[in-house]
Formats: structure tokens, sequence, C-alpha cells
């Protein structure tokens, strides 16, 4: 393990090697010596390992190591002088800087990397990646052995930094209890192993980090020459730029790439290095040269060796403010050549067949999109939507923090409240939820779609939630900036739950996200006494104003607890309305949608129509409440408290929720039906009831509903939903024929069928000539069914709801294929059809396919003896052959 490059440095040279002869500093010149050289050698032991746990990655061994040697050379120059105890603490914190990615540094191997606080949520967050959903108990306690690697590399990665604060003075234990460390001179151990593993914990920190944390300069051992102090800034900056900047072949050598056949980006990454020379500095900046161009398949590997050389240019700009800032001594290398642009790189890091010209998405008027995005362009013009995205938000938070902190599931609280300043009227909401940091007020927050919920930076703040199960409503990270809908003009004051009142922190925009807003802090008026959020809108249209949030089409304005209980049917939070005064009024208590009383439920729902139609809703509110039963899942999770409606009644008392808020309304159910969004807006949702679970369910409200209604014409209404729900329809009537309403086994055994089947699929208009008080008679050959059903309803244009629950779920009732129209009744007529005339279905189905587009228009019966025509479906015996 030759120590050769090390020793053609000037930093070591200078500093640790032995000097002219007569140097009365020899004898602690070389404890450092020789006490780094064993440090390296066993260093040298556990980086050797890192391949076998993490072999996509570049090289991480001791060439790495002793290469960041040549590159603090390269960087600092003569300019920045460093003592001998300053170059063991530099080598020290180069040897550990990177060898927590292989298992080798942790004494106790796997178990002890599972045994960090990361572990629980890296299997969570791998899971989640997997599946889509939130990871369950069930699923965290027996992982694959594909997932255990797999979290196995991300923690080794994502911890590594932190794992060597402490590597300097952790031991291994050999078989005969020998404990060994990596600085193996005790007084040095303990003079400079806390300091070494800070340092290279930092190569992780943020630039601005180190002024705060490495302010201090340390003095000289005892027993050290009192001029070999250590200054931590200067070595940790060292550090970072020799860790970044080294980026050359040695890293990615060919062969070794043959061998390991990295994937993903990790494949990019030794791409792009193998063919880079050494940097050199030239008029202060790094230059890196290839004498290899890249082609045209080599262009993902060039681009992102452009963005690695502008993180390199950044981090040397930005430490070379700090030290001036500092005055420090300033490093002879400060920026990157070519860094600036993609066309300037190309004279040092040639392409060949191709030109790199930067024509990446991008948005240049981020502002304009914000706008455009998180308001009308994608909720569309509903003022409700913003306290819907702050409840949700709200809701989140409050969710995270109980959940963290295994709270009652009843605990927390929302404040909804409205009033009026000097700038305005304005709208509030107020949670106890987990409250925001500065990282994420400063970062997720204002970061336009990107989601704070199962982040890195979550993981690191929260730790233990994701482990936990945690499923937030918010995906999207849009949801907040739907405020500016309302008016330009926003605060939130937010409060982490773990840090102290005077911690409180505000946030304000004074015109809107077009301008840049203003991180304060708190005055003692503001300062919140629990953590969580408090957001205040100024309201650009008074409440009660046409257009305002509490205005009615054609009627008089709701008021704020009939809207929050409206837009929050099932929320599992407890939300309260606020008063002038100062008055709560609890409007929604925690999951109470699952106990209230059916009636009460549906007036909840209730969507507000014009006040002169409001019998409507009391009389369906009073002909669905009996029927509501509790809808579960397989699984046993409860996915609504929901009625089917035998036909469709003027009220919308049927919603579909996200999170316990209202996506969009039903016609076809009464009740709630929770669902998971298929839109960023989360108005279009799709329920969370399996098979099984639905079967079950519908079985039990065609019973009730049979019991209910004496008539087959009564019946008539449900027979299509219960066919889409996978129940048995045998018993229901599915279409009208001259003798009246028939079943399915009905038709099978009718004695005397014609050959031929006039089919009139939408019954409605013969309904509607019945409700006309004129004589209806269909001909002798004709079926009417009902129009197929809709369950539930969804945003315009979407055509998911109008094959939901799907036709596995039909399939099972029937027991049979299904290739033409699965989802109308008929479906279920043509089966039968085909049993009556003994023919094959398969064929009949085919021959209607064929004919799907035909239109047919026939005479189907007679309105007081005078013909009626109407379009129809032709079905003939002879289609069978």
């Amino acid at each position: 393990m030759s120590t050769l490059g090390i020793m053609r440095t000037h930093v070591w040279m200078s500093t640790l090697a032995p000097q002219s002869q007569g140097d009365p500093d020899e004898a602690p010149r070389g404890i450092l010596r020789s006490s780094f050289l064993k440090f390296r050698e066993r260093a040298a032991h556990i980086s050797g390992e890192i391949a076998r746990d993490l072999p996509d990655f570049t090289v991480h061994d001791i060439t790495h190591m002793d290469g960041l040697w040549e590159m603090v050379d390269l960087i600092a120059g003569q300019e920045v002088a460093l003592t001998p105890a300053e170059a063991f603490v530099l080598g020290g914190s180069i040897l550990i800087h990177d060898i927590g990615m292989g298992l080798a540094a942790y004494p106790g191997g796997k178990a002890q990397l599972q045994e960090d606080k990361s572990w629980p949520d890296t299997i969570a967050s791998i899971l989640q990646r997997r599946t889509g959903k939130s990871a369950s108990k069930a699923g965290m306690s027996s992982i694959s052995p594909e997932v255990e690697r797999e979290a196995i590399a991300e923690t080794l990665r994502n911890i590594h930094a932190r794992h060597a604060d402490h590597l300097a003075l952790t031991n291994w234990s050999g078989r005969d209890g020998t404990k060994y460390y990596l600085i193996d001179n005790p007084e040095l151990r303990d003079s400079y192993g806390s300091v070494i593993g800070r340092i290279a914990y930092s190569h992780w920190w943020s630039v601005s980090d180190l002024r705060e944390k490495f302010a201090t300069v340390l003095g000289a051992p005892v027993g050290f020459p009192k001029e070999w102090s250590v200054d931590p800034l200067k070595i940790a900056c060292l550090l970072r730029l020799a860790d970044a900047g080294h980026l050359d072949a040695r890293r990615a050598p060919a062969f070794l790439h043959a061998l390991r056949k990295p994937h993903g980006i990790a494949m990019q990454h030794w791409a792009f290095q193998e063919k880079l020379h050494q940097p050199r500095v030239d008029n202060q900046r790094l230059v890196y040269t290839s004498g290899n161009p890249f082609c045209l398949q080599d262009a993902s590997a060039w681009w992102l060796c452009f963005e690695t050389l502008q993180m390199v240019d950044r981090e040397l700009r930005q430490v070379d403010a700090l030290l001036a800032d500092m005055h420090r001594p300033r490093m002879r290398a400060r920026a990157v050549a070519g860094a600036d642009d993609p066309v300037r790189l190309t004279e040092f890091i040639p392409t060949v067949g191709w030109r790199p010209v930067d024509a990446r998405v991008r948005v240049s008027d981020v502002p304009s999109l914000v706008q455009r995005l998180g308001g009308e362009q994608l909720y569309g013009r509903d003022p409700t939507v913003p306290l819907r995205e702050l409840i949700q938000n709200a809701s989140d938070a409050v969710r995270a923090r109980r959940l963290l902190r295994d709270l009652p599931t009843n605990w927390g609280d929302i404040i909804v409240r409205l009033g009026n300043d000097s700038n305005g009227p304005w709208l509030e909401v107020e949670d106890t939820g987990i409250g925001m940091s500065a990282a994420v007020l400063t970062g997720p927050l204002l970061d336009f779609g990107t989601s704070y919920w199962n982040s890195w930076l979550m993981r690191q703040e929260l730790v233990g939630l994701a482990a936990k199960g945690f499923s937030p409503t918010g995906r999207y990270g849009i949801g907040f900036f739907s405020v500016f809908m309302w008016g330009a003009r926003v605060r939130v004051v937010t409060r982490r739950f773990d840090e102290a009142e005077k911690d409180t922190r505000v946030l304000e925009f004074a015109t809107g996200p077009a301008t840049q807003p203003i991180l304060r802090d708190s005055t003692e008026e503001e300062r919140l006494q629990d953590g969580g959020t408090r957001v205040r809108v100024w309201l650009r249209v008074a409440p009660n104003a046409e257009g305002g949030l509490l205005s009615i089409p054609d009627g008089p304005p709701r008021s704020l607890k009939r809207l929050c209980a409206w837009i929050s049917p099932a929320l599992d939070v407890n939300l309260s309305v606020e008063d002038t005064s100062g008055k709560r009024t609890r409007v929604v208590a925690a999951s109470d949608w699952i106990s209230i009383s059916a009636k009460k439920l549906l007036e909840r729902i209730a969507t507000p129509i014009n006040h002169k139609k409001t019998w409507h809703v009391k009389e369906d509110i009073s002909r669905s409440a009996p029927f509501l039963r509790l809808l579960f899942a397989e699984s046993g999770q409860l996915a609504g408290r929901v009625a089917i409606v035998p036909d469709h009644f003027f009220s919308q008392i049927g919603v579909v929720t996200v999170g316990g808020l209202r996506a969009h309304n039903t016609y076809t159910f009464a009740g709630i039906l929770c669902g998971s969004p298929t839109t960023a807006a989360r108005n279009s949702a799709i329920p969370d009831v399996d098979t099984n679970g639905l079967r079950k369910w519908i079985s039990e409200q065609k019973d009730l509903l049979i019991a209910a209604h004496e008539t087959r014409d009564e019946l008539s209404g449900i027979t299509g939903i219960v066919y889409r729900c996978g129940g048995n329809i045998e018993d229901l009537p599915v279409c009208r024929g001259a003798m009246g309403w028939m079943t399915a086994q009905e038709i099978e055994s009718w004695s005397d069928i014609p050959n031929e089947i006039i089919l009139v699929e939408r019954a409605g208009a013969i309904d509607e000539l019945e409700l006309s008080d004129v004589d209806v008679k269909l001909g002798a050959n004709v079926l009417a069914i009902e129009s197929s059903p809709r369950l539930y309803s969804l945003v315009s244009n979407d055509t998911v709801g109008e094959k939901w629950p799907g036709s596995s779920v039909i399939a099972w009732s029937t027991k049979e294929p299904l290739d033409w129209r699965w989802w109308s009744l008929a479906n279920v007529v043509v089966r039968a059809l085909a049993k009556a005339w003994s023919v094959d279905p398969g064929r009949l189905f085919a021959s209607l396919a064929e004919r799907e587009d035909e239109f047919y228009d026939a005479v189907v019966g007679t309105v007081n003896d005078l013909p009626f025509r109407s379009a129809v479906m032709i079905i003939r015996k002879s289609d069978a052959f």
C-alpha cells in the first residue's frame, strides 16, 4: 500500500515529512507522521470493502483518499499554509469522510446499520416507491432480500457523513478481545479524534454552516510546538473542495467499469469520469480536460459532467466568499473553467457528432407558472379551493405530529377564522400540527411542485414518521399556491412542535408569488403557544360578495361553518370555526362521519343549491338515510359510509373524499366514498375499495332495497348499479318488454321469443312519456333497458369514472368472459338472448361489436296508439351464425 503519491505532495513535504537535519520539531512531527501512516493503513482496509456494498459507485478506496492530497495541493497552492497538526487533521478527515459507505466501517455490521434511526424510514420509503402506497406494518416486518440490499445501499449513502462524526473514536474488537482504533495513539485520538470526525461530517453540510460551527481555532496539545494550531474552518474548506473536485479517470478506471457494470445514473458518472484527465489550475480556475471526445451516445454522460462541474464551481465560489469574509487565506483555485456555459466547456471537454446546446426544459417565468398552474388553470374558478387546500395542509401536519408522537387518533385541531383589518377582509387557518422549520419554509414550501412529505428532508427532520406508515393527502407540492387565487397578500406563521415559542417564524408575501417573500422573526403577539402553523390570506373579493368564498349562485351566502363542514365531511382532525369574538364552534369532530346519524351526515354533504329547491334536498336525504351502511375493503380498511340511489335525485348528497376532504360529487351513491386522487387538483378520485369489499356491500344494499320496495318498477333503477358493483342480479329486472319487466332468467325461458329483438338502450324517454300520463305500449319484439349507470361523477373530460369499478368485478357475478359493452345491461340481455336462442354468445357479441357504429331508427311501440320511433340496436338470431 504505497504512500508515494502522498509523499510527493507539497502538503506532506512541508508538514509531516522529515525536514532538514537538526529539525528541532522532528520528535512531535514523527509522532504525527507514524500515527497518520498507521491510521491510513487501517482506513485503507475499511475503504477497500466499500465496493462490495456499493458496486455501482465510482472508486472510494485508498487511491481516492490519496488523490485528495494532490487535489489539496492543486486547489490551495502555496497560498494556504498548514501546520503539521493541521496536516494530520486534514489527512484524518480525508481518510474517514467516505469510509462509512461500507459496512466494514460499522463494528456491528449489518445489525448496527439496521439499528440506525433512519433504517425504518428508508425501508418505508423504498416500499412506497415500489408500491405507490405507504408501507404497512406487515410489509415493514417481512422485506425481501432485494429491498434489504437496496435499503443497505441507500442507508450507507445517506448516513456515511454523519457516521464519520465519531469514526475516529470508534473501536473494532479482535477475536482475542483486543480493541483496534483508527488512531492508534491515544493522546492524538483524544486531542483530535472529535474534530477530525466533525470535519469529515462537514463535507455534507452547506458552506454557510461552516462559519458558525468552525469559528474557533484550536491551540496545540501539550507536548507540541505552540505554533501548531489547527483551524477547523480552513481544513473543512480544503476537504470539501478536494472531494468535490476529485473527478478523473483514477476514480472510474475503464476496466473496473467493465467488471462492475454499474447501472442508471451511476453508469453516467463512470462514463464521464473515465474520460477526464487530471485537472490543472490556470488563472485561478480549475481546468478539466479530456483527450477522448464525447460521442452522441455519451451525450447524457457529458451533460452530467457539465452539471457536476457546475457544482464544483459553486463550491469553489462559495468557499472563496466565506474565506474572504472570515479573513482567512484564499485558495489558488476559485472557479471552474467553462462551468458557466456548455458551449465553452467543449473547448476543454470536446464532443463529436453533436453540439451541447442547453435545450433542457426550463421555466423562465416561475411566478407566472405558479399563478397559472397553482390557481384557476388547475382548479377552475372555484373560490372554495384555497380553503380546501389550507385545511388539507393543516390536517396533514396534525396527522404527522399525532403519528410521530403516538398521540390519540382524535388529537389535534384546525381553526378557521374570518376577519377584517386595515388591509381588508382576511381568512385564516391555524393548526396544531408539526410546524415548519426554516429549511421547509424556504425550501419545499416555496418550491412549486416539490412536496416535503416523503422527501429526504422530512426523513431527516421527522425521523420515524415514514416507518409509521404516514400517508399524506398532499403529494404534489402545489396546494399552498392556490391561496393566491384569493389575494396577493399572505402571511405564514409557524413554529416547529419541538422548538421554543420564541422560535416562531413568519414568512410574508406582500404582492403575491412574483416578488420575494420576507422571512422574519415573529413579534411577541405573533408567537404560537404550541407547535403548528397559521396561514392568513387577505381576500381580494369579500366573502359574502358575488364570487366570494361564501357566495352561492341564485341564493343567499352560506355560513363559514356550513362551508367548512361541506369541504371536510370525513376529516379525521377536529375542525372548528372561530368568530370575531373568539368563540369557537366545532363543525367536524375527528372521524365523526362514521358515527353521527345518517341524516346529519347527508345534511353535511349536501351541496347548496337554489334555496327554492331545498325541499328536494330534504326529501332525498329522508329517502336515502335509512340505507347508509359502512363500506369496508377486504383488508378491513374503512372505505365509505354509503347507500345506492335507486334513481337520480335532484340533490347532490353523495361525495368522494380524499383525505376526508371533498373531491367531487356523486349521483349514484348517497353518503361518502373514500378515494385516491387521479388528478393533481384532487377533484377526481377512485374509491378505495376492492372487489370483495364492494361485492359484500352491494349484496347488503340489494337486500335492504328489495325489502323496502315491492314492485319491479321500483327496483328497476338499482339493477344496473348492482350489476356494475358485482352483485347478483338474478332476482332483479334487467329490461322491460310488452309484458312488463323481465329478469335475465325470464328472457332465457321466453318460449315464443322472436328471432329479431329491437333493443332500446335508453329507457328514460319512455319513462318520461309514462310520467306524462300517456299510454305507452312496447312492440312484441322490443326490450327496453335502463341507461348504463355512471357510478359517480368525475371532472369533465375524465373517463376514469365511466368504467369504474372495472370488468373484473362484473365478471365475477356473471361467471363468464365479458368482451362487449361489459359495463351495460345490454351485455346481460344479449347473453340471455343467446341462451334463449341456443346460440354461441361469443359469436353474437362479435357480430354486434362489428356493427357497433351503425345507426338504426325503428318503431318501438305506440304512444296513445300512435307509432313511436327511437334509436335502437337490432339483435338477430342469425347474427350468431
